[in-house]
């Protein structure tokens, strides 16, 4: 087992008490859907996507899905016959990789998965469009994760149950070629990077909030570079899953489906664990919309969700032992990132993303000592 003592002069502005049970949401707060009617000719479009795509010829209404913060996609709850439909567009350059993502859900929905069903279009493909990608799916009326333990138990069952049915899908070359594999970050490349950001100094805002974290972003690639993942099991993971890429019924709060498979890739199932024990424990509280289990220790709902997890896809004592340094792994990895587009590829869009990455890095030490 992984174990740490807090090292409380990392949170200054938080007692021992909040460091465990308070917790910036950033855009996972809410649990209700927000819709917004789409008119003019973007509805056109949509429309003529959907004639052309899927033969529905005519449309009662078309309504904008809210989105998460840095969205890349766009999805539209469809009216047509007293049927409701969810369009997912999205703008891609390699609509194979939009194919395979589908492919992976209608084989887990054959498995038994709770996941959206895609529709096909008219000609048998599971999408339609070339530079501009677009899916359809049944609509799931619901609201995301509430935070409670109900809904935080049945996530944890029904991701044990999708990854047994992941581990056995028969495109494992297709997608450790077109989604990617993760065994672990590069060591060496990640300290050349963070050397070369320290050389240039603070030119600007965004360097000096690098800056400020260069210390503690050493520090982690040290600690993380030198734990041995490799010998992890291995299989495909949805790599995903946080509070608004989960419905569930407003009425039961049974789980109705784990959503957008874009993510998925060839990796340790324990990275799976853990990024989703970390996203789904820390959804709670005062900040959420739901107000569910106020006070608790962030420490103990993680506790509950992997008794959840475990009682139905059983982990290795060496996975459990691995939990809060192959977080600490991937949160850092999505910290560096941020910091090769910024400094490598000169793109500055996701720059925003930087202090909630550090944020996630930082909180992966309240998981070293389940």
């Amino acid at each position: 087992m992984y174990f740490i003592n807090p090292i409380l002069d990392k949170y200054p502005l938080m007692s021992s008490d909040a460091r465990f049970t308070s917790f910036n949401q950033y855009n996972h707060g809410s649990v209700g859907i927000q819709y917004s009617k789409i008119r003019g000719s973007k509805r056109q479009f949509l429309e003529k996507v959907l004639r052309f795509g899927w033969g529905i010829p005519t449309t009662e209404s078309i309504m904008r899905v809210a989105q998460g913060e840095g969205s890349s996609t766009r999805n539209y709850r469809v009216e047509s016959g007293g049927k409701a439909f969810l369009l997912k567009e999205a703008k891609m350059d390699k609509p194979y990789l939009r194919d395979l993502a589908n492919k992976c859900i209608l084989f887990c929905e054959g498995r038994g998965a709770r996941v959206p069903h895609v529709i096909s279009t008219q000609r048998k493909q599971n999408f339609y469009g070339v530079s501009r990608i677009v899916s359809l799916y049944n609509f799931l009326g619901g609201e995301h994760f509430d935070g409670s333990r109900k809904e935080l138990r049945a996530a944890a069952i029904n991701l044990a149950l999708l990854d047994q049915i992941l581990s056995t899908i028969p495109r494992r070359d297709e997608i450790c070629q077109g989604m990617g594999y993760r065994v672990q970050y590069d060591h060496g490349s990640a300290k050349a990077l963070l050397k070369s950001v320290r050389r240039r100094g603070s030119r600007d805002e965004f360097d000096a909030q690098v800056a400020a974290e260069l210390d503690l972003l050493f520090e982690k690639v040290d600690e993380t570079g030198s734990a041995k993942m490799h010998a992890l099991p291995m299989q495909e993971i949805h790599l995903n899953v946080h509070p608004h890429n989960l419905i569930f019924s407003s009425q039961s709060k049974g789980l109705l489906a784990i959503l957008d498979f874009e993510s998925i890739k060839y990796s340790q199932r324990a990275r799976e664990v853990a990024f989703a024990m970390h996203r789904l424990s820390r959804a709670y509280g005062e900040h959420m919309e739901g107000k569910e289990d106020l006070g608790a220790d962030i420490r103990e709902r993680a506790r509950e969700f992997l008794s959840a997890y475990t009682s139905a896809n059983p982990l290795t004592d060496e996975e459990i032992k691995s939990l809060g340094i192959i977080l600490s792994e991937e949160n850092l990895s999505r910290v560096l990132t941020v910091l090769r587009n910024h400094y490598e590829r000169y793109d500055s869009r996701k720059d925003s993303r930087f202090q909630k990455r550090m944020q996630m890095l930082k909180e992966s030490e309240l998981f070293y000592s389940l």
